[in-house]
């Protein structure tokens, strides 16, 4: 998606039923797709991967990893941490889960999966992540500096932020 490319979204039925919060939620909802969409194609563009990638969303920054070593060691993480059945989905804002429902299929391609730090850190032992800020302009990224350095000082204090994680592919093939 390119920063001018008109997007359509469809309105749903009851969306002038809902309260103006449930209204603008939908619409918050609506501009975060569209911002996390803009994020991948930057770094897919300049990582040339194509349409592979792990995305990170916290509630200011963005790790992004692109590429299909990415994409496999995301996944067997998810796959081993279902297993244990520490694997939930933000069905809030999954939706995939409306299309293909993880407990049916098995697929966790494109879910929206809660994730903490300690996984992040595990999973950035076999990956790396590149940080950059949700809002770059925003107050918080203006007075906190780099977003690298901010990951970083979250994992010096031991932070439990609320994170999410999703894998991203659109050719996507197993490793044998």
């Amino acid at each position: 998606m390119e920063a001018n490319e008109k997007k359509y979204f469809e309105i749903p039925a009851n969306f002038y039923d809902l309260t103006p919060e449930k209204q603008s939620a939908f619409i918050d909802l609506i501009w975060e797709s569209m911002r996390d969409q803009l994020i991948l194609q930057e770094n897919k563009s300049a990582a040339k991967t194509g349409d592979n990638a792990v995305l990170i969303r916290g509630a200011s920054l963005i790790g992004v990893s692109t590429g299909i070593s990415s994409v496999n060691a995301a996944l067997t993480l998810l796959q081993e941490r279902q297993k244990k059945g520490k694997l939930h989905c933000h069905h809030n804002w999954c939706g995939q889960c409306k299309k293909d429902p993880k407990a049916e299929s098995g697929n966790l391609i494109g879910h929206i999966f809660k994730i903490t730090l300690p996984a992040i850190l595990e999973l950035s032992k076999e990956i790396a992540f590149t940080w950059q800020w949700r809002w770059p302009k925003g107050d918080w990224a203006l007075s906190h500096g780099s977003a690298e350095a901010d990951f970083k000082r979250l994992v010096d204090i031991k932070s439990r932020p609320n994170c999410l994680i999703q894998v991203i592919t659109e050719k996507y093939e197993s490793p044998k």
